[in-house]
């Protein structure tokens, strides 16, 4: 039987996710987010109000895991950091491409 506070817990990690992904503009709204996925933005507020609903699918997850860095292990479990490219190690590969493209001119 499946545990109810697991559940619970893994769609506020999401939620955690996308507003972070929200405050460093990375994701403009919930809204924005829902329709770049087809999503029903009405059914994301609802979770996000009600995690007990349950109404978060597997492949919300996999958006933010594939296409915004955020570690598929912390969502799941909530251990160890909750982005796999740390916002140093992105400024490091930002440098690194823009000396790169510099040396190119």
């Amino acid at each position: 039987m499946e545990n109810i506070n697991e559940s619970i817990a893994i769609s506020q990690r999401f939620f955690e996710a996308l507003e972070q992904l929200i405050r460093t503009g990375q994701v403009k709204s919930i809204s924005e987010f829902g329709k770049r996925y087809g999503l029903v933005p009405r059914n994301m507020y609802f979770q996000r109000a009600e995690p007990s609903r349950q109404i978060i699918r597997p492949s919300w997850l996999a958006y933010l895991s594939r296409d915004y860095q955020v570690s598929a292990h912390w969502l799941l479990t909530g251990e160890g950091p909750m982005m796999t490219i740390t916002d140093e190690k992105r400024a490091g590969t930002v440098s690194e491409i823009k000396a790169l493209a510099e040396s190119l001119l």
